[in-house]
């Protein structure tokens, strides 16, 4: 992400461009929220300026989203390394946790942001499970802060960490020995690198290939719960 600079920061005549550039502004007159954000969602359709969690903040404000809003505040994602500085700028945090809870609350992975969008949407109003689905995802962040892991640990790359985070949400028992387990799994995998019939191998695959797709993620969750929970 390209950083802008403050304004003060800025020559006379760099302050004199932007001063002068002209914003396009059209008064839609006195109309409810609703249409607001209904206008705000067309005009954005192209996803061309707006992450996709922009969008979403821009157009719904209610529960499901505000439960990923509340976990950015409470949970100090920037402590496990996993995003850079600059993606918390555009909620990257808010979307991780967006996507933990639509997998939960799909009860099974899917691919990319498929279901996002539409839990955002459906439990706009009203959402049931939230109390449930935030306890378990804090207990999940709170196991993982517990672990003593070191930073460079694979289970900090961003496709592993979502499985982490997801597989530990669902867990009925957690090993006492799973920091072992991860550290253990972690050697064998960065030395299966061209090992693509073997588990350890797929596994590698799936974390820096298609690693948003349905299959990568099926793949990690299959070898986490074979090798970590069992």
């Amino acid at each position: 992400m390209k950083l802008i600079p403050a304004f003060e920061s800025l020559d006379d005549s760099q302050r004199e461009d932007f001063l002068s550039y002209q914003v396009v502004v059209r008064d839609i007159g006195k109309v409810e929220d609703e249409l607001v954000r209904e206008i705000f969602r067309r005009i954005n359709l192209t996803k061309f300026k707006l992450e996709d969690i922009e969008i979403h903040n821009a157009i719904y404000d209610g529960q499901f989203i505000k439960i990923a809003k509340e976990l950015a505040e409470e949970v100090a994602l920037e402590d496990f390394g996993v995003f850079y500085e600059s993606e918390f700028t555009r909620m990257a945090d808010i979307h991780f946790f967006l996507q933990v809870m639509s997998t939960i609350e799909r009860d099974g992975y899917f691919p990319r942001d498929n279901e996002v969008e539409k839990c955002v949407a459906e439990f706009n109003e009203e959402y049931k499970n939230s109390h449930r689905t935030k306890s378990k995802i804090l207990n999940s962040m709170s196991i993982i802060k517990n672990l003593g892991l070191e930073l460079d640990s694979i289970w900090f790359r961003k496709s592993c960490f979502f499985t982490l985070v997801v597989e530990l949400c669902w867990a009925s028992d957690i090993p006492d020995d799973i920091a072992d387990r991860l550290n253990s799994f972690d050697a064998i995998v960065m030395s299966s690198k061209g090992k693509k019939d073997t588990d350890h191998g797929k596994f590698y695959h799936a974390m820096y290939s298609g690693t948003n797709d349905r299959k990568s993620r099926i793949i990690r969750s299959e070898n986490f719960r074979k090798y970590i929970l069992l």
